[in-house]
C-alpha cells in the first residue's frame, strides 16, 4: 500500500498548495496592473535609447548572461583542462 500513501500525500500537498499559488497569482496580476502605466511612461521617456538600457538589464535578470558562461565552464572541466 505504499504507492497509495504516496498518491494520497501528493494529492494532499496539491490541495494545500493550490490556494497559495492562486493568491500569489492574484498579487502578481495586481502589481502588474498597477505598474503598467509607469512602465509605459518609462518606455516613452527612454525613446530610442530604451533597448540600450533595457536589453542588458533583461538579459542579466533572466540569467542569459550567466547561462552561456556556465556552459563554457562545464565544457572546460569535461576536457579536464585547468581553470
Amino acid at each position: 500500500m505504499q504507492i497509495w500513501d504516496a498518491v494520497l500525500d501528493g494529492f494532499l500537498d496539491t490541495v494545500r498548495l493550490v490556494p497559495f499559488l492562486f493568491l500569489t497569482y492574484l498579487v502578481m496580476e495586481y502589481i502588474e496592473h498597477h505598474t503598467s502605466d509607469r512602465t509605459r511612461a518609462a518606455i516613452r521617456r527612454a525613446d530610442r535609447f530604451g533597448p540600450l538600457a533595457g536589453g542588458p538589464e533583461r538579459a542579466w535578470s533572466c540569467g542569459d548572461v550567466r547561462g552561456p558562461a556556465d556552459g563554457f565552464h562545464e565544457a572546460r572541466h569535461r576536457r579536464n583542462e585547468p581553470a
